[in-house]
């Protein structure tokens, strides 16, 4: 005999299938029956979108701008005008630059500053027309266009220009201010006569006067007149320093210094005395010999050989 429980359980199992069906008409309705939480948060999503709430999601809520705070416009503001002002600035500075040099251009081409004349100072033995010769100022030229290097550097080619400058006088004075080098004695060559400076420097052909005060030096073996060259010449080195070296009062009397070689040099006095120096070494000794050998022998002396200041040789007139 069968039981009533067994059928009972099974009675309760075919219960529970029947309240699982569901009435539908198609594939979507069993689908949404299975799946029923997700069905329900689908109808959610459509009626907040139906009833006009807020959009959810990243791009919808990200692409929304801040808009600036008064603060930030103020700033913004106050950038612009700056950057306003600065290039007002700029183009105010262009501006005068170009005016400027339109201005200047203008007055530097006028013949209101044309130089009308030229000064020349600190010359002695150049005469100023060579000086002005030498500066090669052009015709017609102005003082704000004159160029002062340039015409220094041809100044200073000159053998006698050592230095020069050259200053403006408004509205037409042009001043060259030279500094010469000078002449310490002349070297005869047996044909010409050359000035040399104190360092052998041969500054120009000299003429020939019996005016002069410079020291003729002659009989140089190896001396080559090129102006404005420094000469070589040991003989005429020597010959040089002997007469930078003596007392004034001794230089003073000599008028012409024979200069074959360096232990030969020899000074002619304009009263006729030689005196034989040889190199040009313990010079205030050699002077202060001299005048003392003139004071004790009176002025009959004729020859005087100082190169040994230890046994000076002197000859008077017949001996």
């Amino acid at each position: 005999m069968a039981s009533n429980s067994s059928r009972r359980s099974g009675s309760s199992a075919r219960s529970a299938q029947r309240k699982q069906v569901h009435v539908g008409t198609g594939t979507h309705s069993r689908k949404a029956s299975a799946h029923p939480k997700v069905q329900a948060g689908a109808r959610a999503k459509n009626a907040s979108a139906a009833a006009g709430g807020p959009k959810t999601g990243g791009r919808d809520s990200g692409s929304r701008k801040r808009q600036p705070t008064a603060k930030q416009l103020e700033r913004e503001q106050a950038r612009r005008q700056a950057r306003r002002a600065i290039r007002l600035r700029v183009a105010a500075v262009v501006g005068v630059v170009i005016a400027v040099c339109a201005l200047w251009t203008g007055i530097s081409r006028t013949q209101l500053f044309e130089i009308r004349k030229i000064e020349v100072v600190g010359n002695a033995s150049l005469p100023s027309e060579d000086v002005i010769a030498l500066a090669g100022v052009a015709d017609r030229e102005t003082l704000l266009r004159v160029d002062e290097d340039a015409i220094v550097e041809r100044l200073v080619q000159s053998p006698w220009i050592a230095d020069a400058r050259v200053s403006r006088r408004i509205p037409s004075t042009l001043r060259l201010k030279v500094e010469e080098r000078v002449p310490v004695g002349v070297v005869d060559t047996g044909t010409t006569f050359w000035f040399v400076d104190g360092r052998a420097r041969v500054l120009g052909e000299s003429v020939p006067s019996s005016a002069t005060v410079l020291p003729v030096i002659r009989d140089v073996p190896d001396f080559v007149a090129e102006p404005g060259k420094v000469s070589g010449s040991t003989s005429l080195r020597n010959a040089l320093a002997v007469l930078a070296g003596i007392s004034p009062e001794l230089r003073a009397t000599v008028r012409t210094v024979s200069a074959p070689s360096v232990n030969e040099t020899t000074l002619l006095t304009s009263s006729g005395l030689e005196i034989t120096v040889g190199e040009a070494v313990q010079l205030a000794e050699k002077s202060a010999l001299v005048a003392d050998i003139l004071q004790e022998r009176g002025g009959g002396v004729v020859f005087i050989d100082i190169r040994s200041i230890e046994r000076p040789i002197s000859r008077g007139v017949g001996e």
